[in-house]
């Protein structure tokens, strides 16, 4: 999405074509995300370069999901889900 000798984003054709060619419909409600949220946000700033309107980013990304307890399916329990401020 950005040009390698400095750094700006491709043009707008180009980033069509990126997301045209990864069959990403960029029409739709797209919530972007990532490993610490950085990428997420050159994604979701060339999809508004290419006109999208309905895009947004998830800062929290996996780093922050990963903090979170997953529910104890077992025993029906979701703890880390229910308490205050972990969630």
């Amino acid at each position: 999405m950005l040009n390698q000798e400095d750094g700006t984003f491709k043009s707008d054709k180009d980033l069509a074509k990126i997301f045209k060619d990864k069959n990403i419909d960029t029409t739709v409600n797209t919530i972007n995300s990532c490993g610490s949220g950085v990428t997420a946000c050159i994604v979701d700033m060339a999809l508004r370069i290419m006109g999208a309107e309905k895009t947004a980013i998830y800062d929290g990304s996996w780093t922050e999901y990963g903090q979170v307890d997953e529910p104890d399916f077992k025993q029906g329990a979701k703890q880390g889900w229910d308490e205050p401020g972990k969630n």
